[in-house]
């Protein structure tokens, strides 16, 4: 604290001002991206280096899709909303046993069906199984 005449500076002890809503928000959003991409850099690193990953259009294509479920996992363990969490709720049953603390998991889809892809989750037109388990 220096004192300049009369006036006394207490800039160095006040609080920072608080961020804005809409500055905390970017600021979450920021670290909920660096999580996501922390995962996927780690992720195609170890299908890098096991040969798996390769530059094809069906590799891109199902990376893509794992990308998209990790995003939907991270940004649903942390309050916010993601698309693919609507389709792995209609798609996925999961049961959790707690005695032999396993999990277990049923695709609700019956490929016999034929079901036309790609499909849009959010066409009212067309409405994948209901998964009440899954929520």
């Amino acid at each position: 604290m220096v004192s300049k005449g009369n006036v006394i500076d207490l800039t160095s002890r006040l609080r920072p001002k608080p961020a804005t809503a809409q500055e905390q928000y970017d600021e979450y959003q920021g670290e909920t991206e660096e999580i996501v991409q922390k995962w996927i850099n780690y992720l195609l690193d170890e299908l890098m280096e096991t040969d798996v990953a390769d530059d094809s259009q069906t590799f891109a294509r199902d990376f893509v899709f794992i990308t998209e479920a990790i995003r939907s996992l991270v940004y649903r363990n942390r309050g916010e909303g993601h698309m693919f969490q609507h389709v792995a709720d209609k798609m996925i049953a999961v049961e959790i046993d707690e005695e032999d603390d396993m999990v277990y998991a049923q695709w609700m889809l019956d490929v016999d069906e034929n079901i036309p892809f790609p499909v849009d989750p959010a066409d009212p037109d067309y409405d994948l199984p209901d998964n009440d388990k899954g929520k």
